[in-house]
């Protein structure tokens, strides 16, 4: 007599959804604008810990000197204990930001978050982060604040 099938469990989460950052040190000037846009990150989930994530914004930089179409793309190591519905993470990212209204260049950045399971494949998730800059080095207040919602699915 064979016992009830367990499910697979889900190893990767695919989100979209909106992202807004005020970034602090749009030039060597110490210029500031705001970014506003889109992230989609897919993420791989291996573990009762974590993962990694790849992640990449499509936005547009307003209220500074040098509006325009900006990316950011970043690769991701997140620690994320699995509770259940809720599973909070902490990650460490690090990538590039390129485009209008931004230093071209390389960042590092600290997240934090909240995944939420709303439906069996489908996800919430609520973040904040802030980018340190390393065009401007020693500067750790010219960086990019971010924060963002997203929607997804797990597969």
């Amino acid at each position: 007599m064979a016992g009830p099938e367990e499910e697979e469990p889900r190893r990767f989460l695919f989100t979209i959804g909106p992202l807004y950052g005020h970034n602090f040190g749009e030039s060597d000037d110490g210029g500031e604008n705001d970014l506003g846009g889109a992230e989609l990150t897919l993420s791989a989930l291996p573990g009762f810990l974590g993962g990694v994530s790849l992640k990449q914004g499509v936005l547009w930089s307003f209220n500074g000197d040098d509006d325009g179409l900006t990316g950011r793309s970043a690769l991701g190591l997140d620690f994320a204990p699995d509770l259940g519905i809720v599973r909070p993470f902490l990650g460490a990212n690090f990538g590039g930001v390129y485009g209008k209204g931004v230093q071209d260049g390389l960042v590092a950045r600290p997240e934090i978050g909240l995944n939420v399971n709303l439906l069996e494949a489908l996800a919430f998730r609520a973040k904040v982060a802030y980018d340190y800059q390393f065009r401007n080095p020693g500067s750790f207040d010219e960086g990019i604040l971010w924060g963002g919602l997203q929607f997804g699915v797990g597969f």
